[in-house]
């Protein structure tokens, strides 16, 4: 996004409803008794998820659009959060989701954490943090690079605590007020 106006973390419009709290949940699992966890409770509805154990003993949570089991990390908390929001809040479909992709970026490999396709061209790309991570413009500056390579017109920034939403046009990013609608 070379040119594009880099909005100081200041002046972002950042959405939080509320401060981050910690709490003990018990996952109940399909095979074993329970998980007992230590989430932090994110800012989105609440959803159901799967959880189960791996053969280690590490908590595991189902991607419902890899279709596949992934270690429960606090990114991966967050993102599985987002991603459930966009679809069942904003009405995006499943199969539009292209997560954990690989980029060229300044001849690096890097890899996006998701990005939302529209009509077969990139729409959104999200990038997400664990909730110990403050949005701030370093995050920004890594999503911008990442969008020299994708173009897409909005950018997510989430930490499942705060949530920044921007829409580029042209050479000028606007903060928006909420996540951006599908259709």
């Amino acid at each position: 996004m070379r040119g594009t106006q880099i909005i100081n973390p200041l002046q972002i419009i950042i959405q939080q409803r509320e401060k981050p709290k910690t709490e003990e949940r018990n996952l109940r699992l399909p095979e074993n008794k329970f998980i007992l966890k230590t989430l932090p409770r994110l800012n989105f509805s609440k959803f159901n998820f799967r959880f189960k154990k791996s053969s280690s003993g590490e908590p595991l949570i189902f991607d419902s659009i890899r279709k596949k089991w992934l270690v429960l990390t606090p990114e991966e908390w967050v993102r599985q959060n987002i991603i459930q929001e966009l679809v069942k809040s904003k009405g995006y479909p499943t199969s539009m989701f292209k997560i954990e992709t690989g980029l060229s970026v300044n001849q690096n490999t890097k890899r996006s954490d998701v990005v939302v396709y529209k009509n077969s061209i990139p729409f959104v790309l999200i990038e997400c943090k664990a909730p110990t991570v403050h949005i701030t413009e370093k995050v920004f500056e890594q999503a911008s690079n990442y969008n020299l390579t994708l173009h897409c017109p909005h950018i997510i920034l989430s930490n499942g605590i705060q949530h920044v939403s921007f829409h580029i046009q042209g050479e000028v990013v606007v903060p928006n007020d909420d996540f951006p609608s599908y259709f």
